[in-house]
């Protein structure tokens, strides 16, 4: 569903932040949260680790790999705010879809090019206090690793001195794969929210390319291999609540 800034380039996109919609952020809005959370647990086992360590106000950049379709959905559920995700613009020229986009807070952008539409839309969501969701490889994620990420996360977390949230996110790949029409209704999702990282100070040399890495690294660690997470299990030595469809686990730092 989610696009990437990519490296900043010149051009222009259709794509435009658009209004927030009256949904977001209302009663209605926070049931249909709640509700999508309750559908996680039937289907899904489902396992949070460090969703405290989430910032509970003020702009944020999160930064997730991206292996599924279904990514943008079970974190829009999961985690406790808010987040507004770039969006793959051809997801727009249907319009059901698009009202559907934009119901949560998507806005569109075209992945080719770090259009400067699509970076004023993202400079919106920060100078509102809001947390802008990016997935920096650009798409789902090809193989085994992760794909490259791309920079335009990281210059807008220096540009406007904005935490980075790491999240790793497993296990939503063997639930809809790359060529399977339609996802599985059973498997196990692991969701691992790591401390935020904070932007160094100016735009010195090198400074994006550390603080990329640095998110890299993050996100790398928290991952099942192939990021898989097969419905046999979860690694050993964590234990699942008796009774339940989810797992919410402290993690230290």
């Amino acid at each position: 569903m989610s696009a990437t800034l990519g490296d900043r380039k010149t051009g222009d996109d259709a794509g435009s932040l658009g209004p927030r919609h009256p949904f977001i952020g209302s009663w209605h809005y926070r049931v249909l949260k709640r509700l999508a959370m309750e559908l996680l647990r039937l289907l899904y086992r489902l396992r949070i680790e460090g969703a405290q360590r989430f910032p509970p106000a003020g702009a944020a950049v999160l930064v997730s790999n991206h292996p599924s379709y279904l990514d943008p959905g079970i974190l829009y559920a999961a985690l406790p705010r808010e987040v507004r995700y770039m969006a793959w613009d051809r997801l727009f020229q249907n319009p059901r879809f698009e009202a559907f986009c934009r119901l949560f807070g998507a806005f569109p952008v075209n992945p080719a090019w770090g259009s400067p539409s699509a970076v004023k839309a993202a400079r919106q969501v920060l100078e509102g206090g809001d947390v802008l969701g990016i997935f920096p490889e650009g798409g789902r994620t090809k193989g085994e690793s992760l794909d490259p990420f791309r920079r335009g996360a990281f210059n807008l977390a220096i540009q406007f001195q904005v935490p980075i949230v790491p999240v790793s996110l497993s296990g939503t790949r063997w639930i809809w794969p790359i060529g399977r029409r339609f996802p599985r209704l059973s498997g196990r999702i692991r969701i691992v929210v790591h401390p935020p990282i904070l932007p160094p100070h100016g735009d010195g040399e090198g400074a994006e390319g550390r603080l990329l890495e640095q998110t890299r690294a993050a996100v790398e660690s928290g991952l099942e291999p192939g990021f898989r997470l097969q419905p046999s299990g979860f690694r050993k030595g964590r234990e699942e609540a008796p009774g339940s469809g989810v797992t919410v686990q402290k993690a230290k730092g």
